[in-house]
């Protein structure tokens, strides 16, 4: 028999493999559908955090360009905008299905920098950014280091910074600098720190 999981009758699921974050939309969900029809509208499960997130658009997207539309099938890519919590290599059925699809991976990172507000009254808001640049692109990594007081960042290079820096200057309007690092880390990182920045008020 054909695969139950490209078939358009089976059971909804989606999954995410890119997240950005774009001027005057927010952040943008793209996903490919594994399986079932999606429809706007549509309230589907997040299997990481059991949690529903409500596909209120659905995009067909093409490059740079989205059109708006009104379902999708399996085998289409998609993306839709406003999803509360659900990031890169997350999946999203109904209820019913507990796919888990393989995540994508990420190359380790190669060059590390300390990063800060050039006012300080920004720092705050700049680690809270840091996790908003880390959910679209998983290859930027922070630390942040208690006895330096110290949030270190760490990425594929120069050109990965300049990305970096851009996002701030021009998505969060936040003016930021780069230093080295106080003491210089190990040659390699050994394991990723996942960081999850809490915001207190």
């Amino acid at each position: 028999g054909k695969n139950p999981k490209m078939d358009p009758s089976a059971p909804t699921s989606l999954f995410v493999f890119k997240t950005s974050i774009e001027p005057h939309v927010g952040e943008v969900t793209y996903f490919k559908v594994m399986s079932g029809t999606v429809r706007e509208g549509q309230d589907l499960i997040n299997s990481k955090t059991s949690n529903k997130e409500r596909i209120s658009q659905l995009f067909a997207a093409a490059g740079k360009n989205r059109v708006k539309v009104p379902e999708m099938i399996a085998g289409d890519i998609g993306a839709t905008v406003k999803l509360r919590e659900t990031k890169i290599n997350h999946t999203l059925s109904e209820k019913e299905t507990s796919y888990q699809f393989t995540p994508v991976e990420f190359p380790s990172p190669r060059h590390s920098v300390a990063l800060k507000a050039v006012n300080e009254a920004d720092d705050e808001k700049v680690a809270e950014m840091f996790q908003k640049l880390h959910d679209e692109d998983p290859t930027y990594l922070v630390e942040y280091s208690k006895e330096l007081k110290q949030m270190i960042v760490h990425c594929q290079g120069e050109y990965h910074l300049n990305a970096l820096n851009w996002f701030y200057k021009n998505i969060f309007k936040i003016d930021i600098e780069f230093q080295t690092p106080k003491i210089p880390y190990r040659e390699t990182i050994t394991k990723a720190a996942q960081s999850d920045y809490r915001h207190k008020k």
